[in-house]
């Protein structure tokens, strides 16, 4: 599963990379994401892309907002949502609605690789897993600082 939010902040190795999984997927069950801002992503992501299925959301409310950060404490929450208000388009004016877009299906997945006995099957129930994976996988998830791969400064 490979995830991009924003790729216009996107460094040249993350965007080729991004690119030669859409056009070349490894032969295993594959899922990428790519989430922009119309006219904000580069045009050779969005030419790589544009074979996939397409969902348009609508700018996030600050009612939006609430509701997805529900499980946080009321303090972080606060600092959270004042940190993303700025950054969301919901006070200005809707764009004109774009025709809808008919999703093309994406050929089906080749069959996935048979796991060995040495290694167990991946659960799909959050519960089954460590409790330390599932603490790292909240604090991931609800930790608003940017996540960077790369921490080397910029020349």
């Amino acid at each position: 599963m490979l995830l991009l939010d924003d790729p216009h902040w996107a460094d040249q190795a993350s965007l080729d990379l991004t690119e030669h999984l859409v056009r070349k997927p490894p032969g295993a069950p594959t899922l990428i994401a790519v989430a922009y801002r119309p006219g904000n992503a580069p045009r050779r992501l969005v030419d790589a892309v544009a074979g996939g299925v397409r969902v348009d959301l609508p700018a996030l409310t600050p009612a939006g907002l609430e509701a997805l950060l529900g499980a946080e404490s009321r303090r972080r929450r606060t600092a959270l949502a004042s940190h993303l208000r700025p950054h969301t388009p919901s006070s200005s004016p809707p764009p004109a609605p774009s025709p809808p877009s008919r999703p093309r299906p994406l050929p089906p997945p080749p069959a996935p690789p048979r796991p060995s006995p040495a290694t167990p099957p991946l659960s799909r129930d959050p519960a089954s897993l460590p409790r330390r994976s599932r603490a790292n996988g909240r604090a991931l998830i609800s930790d608003p600082r940017p996540f960077a791969l790369d921490r080397r400064e910029s020349p």
